[in-house]
């Protein structure tokens, strides 16, 4: 059986949002500027940059980013 990636709990976060909206990764990338490579590396903790994070978040109105950012942090295992 092969292993699948784990995401972080932020990715999850994330891809869940994307379900809802009915969007992808690639979707989201160009939505806010980036590369799809880095929305996948903010999903599965390759990236950890709080920025990043916070851009995400908000473009795909997270509130909890902005209401709790601590325990989002400490959920994603972020050391900023």
């Amino acid at each position: 059986m092969r292993k699948g990636k784990r995401r972080t709990p932020f990715g999850m976060r994330v891809k869940i949002k994307l379900l809802e909206q009915n969007m992808t990764n690639r979707d989201l990338a160009r939505m806010i500027g980036m590369a799809d490579s880095t929305v996948c590396d903010v999903i599965f903790g390759r990236n950890r940059r709080t920025k990043t994070q916070e851009v995400i978040a908000k473009a795909l109105g997270m509130e909890t980013w902005e209401e709790e950012p601590e325990k989002v942090r400490e959920e994603t295992g972020f050391r900023s």
